[in-house]
């Protein structure tokens, strides 16, 4: 069998290859809009055939012009310009193809058989079956509830991604395309977390495509992962141990922020004693506490989960305290502390960045802490003092997804027939613990 070599090449820095070769004298260019070297041979050998039977068939054919026809093999589209030369012209370069012997084809690979075929389903009506990420978006953001700074992140992973495609609409991405995109994500530099975060967001689009009938192939995003579980484990933040809370929260520079920064202040103090996310601290509003057998109690009305929605209790000496700064308090919208929301970044922005300044004073910078970190403190504070995964759960509010090896999602009983714990349950479980950090840090 004869050997053909292919004058297609892939440019850089897209990877898209490209039919480069000659037509009557003339440069002839045309883009194969794939990066897959194999997907682009076969998509060359049916031009190349054509333009070498119209190179004979020229021969055989009195002043044959060749920009007077279009014979598109592939696609089986055959145009003239409408005069009785150019018609005839275009019969006799027929007539000289199909006596052509038939030029060999590379043999397809064979599919593994424990791969799904991207296999086009036939379109039902009303459906958009062409449609680009960009617009899967919009529809996303339509169906899911997502917080200002979400609707950033997916935006611009989106936009990221169509601008890499060159545009493409949905059903003409393939495989190669998202490979392409992660790896050039890894030669900019961008950090493993990053790739994988980028690539949960992609998958996510994809399959809400595919939900909706927007989208009839299968999802070529799918086991694209980055991340395997010990990587998680590696890039993950840092808890503290008693010993570094205690040199954050001495009593010294405490006092120091209660006169400076008390909005500081206190965010610090309901973060060690409640594990609230930063997020849900700094947008508390004053109507959210309550008075409970002389105790604050805080309402958590927006959270991150589903599980983040509960109540925490603060126990009695530090809810009086609060007490006075809720009384002082004058923000607008009934806002609890000074913090505004940052498009993008949320509320908490400014309490990080004050906070990697402290731990950058205090020398706390061999691991990876941050201020999510003191929130890893008190849930492993609290299970080291035996409190049960189910109840330090409820108080961090946190989803109990694995249990001694045991996976509970989707589990009927906790789903359907575990209720919270009552309030009263959980001042008993965790107020000892609350008064034991406020003793350790001497603020009594």
């Amino acid at each position: 069998m004869p050997t053909y070599h292919l004058p297609i090449y892939a440019r850089s820095p897209s990877g898209i290859y490209y039919l480069h070769t000659s037509l009557q004298g003339k440069a002839f260019k045309r883009s194969l809009n794939t990066r897959d070297r194999h997907e682009a041979t076969l998509i060359a050998i049916p031009i190349i055939k054509a333009i070498e039977a119209l190179r004979r068939a020229s021969r055989g054919i009195s002043d044959m012009t060749i920009r007077k026809f279009e014979i598109d093999l592939q696609n089986q589209i055959f145009k003239s310009n409408g005069t009785p030369e150019d018609s005839t012209a275009l019969l006799e370069a027929l007539d000289k193809l199909t006596r052509l012997a038939p030029m060999p084809t590379l043999p397809v690979q064979p599919q593994p058989q424990n791969q799904p075929t991207q296999a086009l389903e036939q379109p039902q009506e009303g459906t958009r079956p062409d449609i680009t990420i960009l617009e899967v978006f919009e529809d996303y953001k339509l169906f899911k509830k997502l917080k200002p700074a979400s609707i950033t992140k997916y935006e611009g992973v989106a936009t990221e991604f169509y601008q890499f495609c060159r545009k493409k609409t949905l059903n003409r991405m393939r495989e190669s395309d998202f490979l392409s995109w992660q790896k050039t994500l890894f030669q900019k530099g961008q950090a493993l977390w990053t790739v994988q975060s980028k690539t949960t967001i992609i998958n996510s689009l994809f399959e809400f495509a595919i939900r909706r009938r927007s989208y009839y192939y299968s999802n070529p995003v799918v086991d694209k992962k980055v991340m395997t579980k010990k990587d998680k484990l590696e890039s993950a933040y840092d808890s503290f141990d008693l010993q570094e809370i205690l040199k954050i929260y001495n009593t010294k520079d405490l006092k120091q922020h209660k006169a400076k920064d008390p909005d500081f202040y206190y965010v610090l103090m309901i973060e060690v004693l409640t594990g609230m996310r930063v997020g849900e601290i700094t947008t508390l509003k004053k109507s959210q506490l309550f008075d409970y057998q002389d105790r604050l109690i805080i309402r958590i009305v927006d959270s991150k989960t589903k599980s983040g929605i509960r109540k925490v209790s603060l126990p009695p000496d530090f809810s009086n305290e609060l007490r006075e700064w809720v009384k002082k308090v004058n923000y607008p919208e009934d806002k609890l502390f000074k913090y505004l929301e940052r498009e993008g970044k949320g509320s908490g922005n400014a309490v990080g960045k004050k906070f990697a300044r402290i731990l950058q004073a205090k020398g706390l910078t061999y691991r990876k802490y941050v201020f999510h970190s003191v929130r890893k403190f008190l849930n492993n504070y609290l299970r080291q003092a035996g409190i049960s995964l189910e109840m330090r759960s409820q108080i961090i509010g946190h989803s109990v997804f694995k249990y001694d090896g045991i996976d509970l999602t989707d589990n009927v009983n906790i789903d359907f027939y575990s209720k919270d714990y009552e309030l009263e349950a959980i001042i008993q479980t965790l107020e000892p613990h609350q008064n034991s950090i406020i003793l350790n840090i001497n603020l009594v």
